[in-house]
């Protein structure tokens, strides 16, 4: 993996730079054209699939549902107990068949896009938490130069991406079957990303705390290219929802925070922002890729954390977590949870430790 991100791109891609301005906006365009047509392609096979389940399976971690609600595709981890949807969790990925590109069901994934307003030409993406590729397939379309890496744990997920969300894998859109912290720590020193992004969760709305704590943040900035920026979905059920904004905050010079249904942080060691900048960047990046989603809109309600008094006083009030905290290594999730329903005792624990269940949650 220490290959640079332009040794991985495509020879037809790697020569773009070397073209003028003209000829590469019409091989883009060609690009956009192909790629579009070749996701829908793929897609093709749901149109004509009724509403309601069209796709359930156990994996080793999960019980996956692909429903059909009219023109959008959900993928759901489910209580493997449960078989009411009411008690299903919220989507981990969803897609609008009519246009792949269009992040309107998830204001977290349209959030995540933000990342342009401070690296309007990501050579290099990182994700932890592919589940059905939502981010990965943003920026493999819209940024043709993009070398995008992406881990999770469950195997399963990897086709499901594909033939439910249409993910398209090969030199740029590379996918490991590893825990997220554990891929960056094997990378050498020098590789490096201009986003990372971290969206881990389990169907019970867990995630882990050791991809939250100040040694995961420290790890991520070793791998952050100059004006890098780290973005972290947080939900506010999380029983350590303050003690993660509070550690998040800790470790970047600048923290912005991003509220819909969800919490998205965003962390650079960039100089802050002011409002009309933000905006201002955001109607070009809009102008240049037309957005199916409203991008602008997104941009404008992005502020600093110490500006959404909430927040700020959860920080404040929060303590950071380290990898030796109590409050980490305390979390209280049981044997016998539903997360940990028909686990088999060699398989990876649900809980996102890296470990095998019966030398974590399965130990008893």
């Amino acid at each position: 993996m220490t290959r640079s991100a332009r040794d991985l791109l495509p020879a037809r891609l790697s020569g773009l730079s070397r073209l003028s301005g003209r000829e590469d906006e019409l091989i883009n365009q060609d690009w956009f054209v192909r790629n579009r047509h070749a996701v829908n392609r793929r897609l093709a096979w749901l149109q004509n699939k009724p509403k309601g389940v069209i796709y359930e399976k156990r994996s080793p971690l999960h019980r996956i549902v692909i429903n059909r609600e009219n023109g959008l595709i959900r993928m759901y981890f489910v209580d493997p107990k449960s078989v009411d949807e009411v008690h299903w969790s919220g989507a981990m990925s969803a897609l609008q068949l009519d246009d792949p590109f269009d992040l309107s069901p998830t204001p977290y994934n349209q959030a995540m896009m933000l990342t342009l307003l401070w690296q309007n030409q990501p050579e290099r993406v990182y994700m932890a938490g592919f589940a059905g590729g939502r981010i990965p397939s943003m920026f493999y379309h819209y940024f043709p130069r993009a070398v995008i890496e992406s881990t999770d744990i469950d195997e399963d997920v990897f086709e499901i991406a594909k033939n439910f969300f249409g993910v398209e894998y090969d030199h740029r859109q590379r996918v490991f079957l590893e825990d997220g912290r554990m891929y960056l720590e094997k990378l050498d020193e020098t590789s490096a990303y201009d986003f990372i992004f971290v969206d881990v969760f389990r169907g019970t709305g867990f995630s882990p705390p050791h991809l939250a704590t100040v040694e995961f943040y420290e790890l991520c900035r070793r791998h952050l290219r100059p004006g890098g920026v780290v973005a972290a979905n947080l939900v506010e059920s999380d029983e350590l929802f303050g003690d993660k904004i509070a550690t998040f905050a800790s470790c970047f010079d600048s923290t912005y925070v991003q509220v819909d249904r969800t919490i998205v942080l965003f962390g650079t060691n960039s100089a802050l922002l002011d409002q009309d900048d933000i905006v201002k960047r955001a109607e070009a990046l809009q102008a240049e890729h037309n957005f199916s989603f409203p991008f602008v809109e997104r941009a404008a309600t992005l502020r600093p954390l110490d500006e959404v008094e909430r927040l700020e006083q959860l920080r404040m009030d929060g303590h950071v977590l380290t990898d030796t905290s109590s409050a980490a290594q305390s979390i209280s999730l049981q044997a016998d949870d539903p997360l940990f329903y028909n686990v088999g005792r060699n398989d990876l624990c649900p809980c996102g430790s890296g470990k095998k269940f019966k030398k974590c949650h399965g130990h008893g």
